[in-house]
C-alpha cells in the first residue's frame, strides 16, 4: 500500500522543517511554510543559528529549495512586525517562486500572505 501525505506545515524553525521536509519528500502534495520563507537576499542573517542549515547557498535562496517541487501549491504566511524574517524578505521569496511556477503555467499555487 502506498502512503500518501497531504501537506507539511510549520512555524519559525518548523518553517525551516517544512521546506526541506517538503523539498525532499515527494509524498507530501502541498506545504505552508510560517515565518521562515524570508529571502536570504534580503535577510541573510535572519533568525538564530538553528535557522541555517550548512551548505544551503549551493542549492540558492529558499525559494530554489521549495522550487524543488515545483508546482506544487505552496502557500507561505509571514508577520508585517517580524524582525527576523521581515515582510519585504518574505514578499522576494513569493516573487522569486512564482516565477519558478510559472514555469508550469501555475504561478498563482506560489502564494504569500503578510499578516499585521
Amino acid at each position: 500500500m502506498k502512503r500518501m501525505i497531504i501537506g507539511i506545515t510549520g512555524a519559525s524553525g518548523g518553517g525551516l522543517a517544512t521546506l526541506y521536509t517538503f523539498a525532499a519528500d515527494d509524498r507530501y502534495k502541498a506545504a505552508v511554510p510560517v515565518v521562515y520563507m524570508s529571502s536570504m537576499e534580503l535577510a541573510p542573517d535572519n533568525g538564530c543559528l538553528c535557522n541555517h542549515v550548512p551548505g544551503t547557498s549551493l542549492v540558492g535562496d529558499r525559494s530554489d529549495v521549495i522550487g524543488i517541487q515545483a508546482p506544487k501549491p505552496v502557500y507561505i504566511m509571514g508577520a508585517q512586525l517580524d524582525g527576523e524574517f521581515p515582510p519585504d524578505a518574505m514578499k522576494l521569496t513569493n516573487k522569486k517562486m512564482v516565477q519558478i511556477w510559472n514555469l508550469f503555467g501555475k504561478g498563482s499555487d506560489a502564494l504569500v500572505q503578510v499578516y499585521a
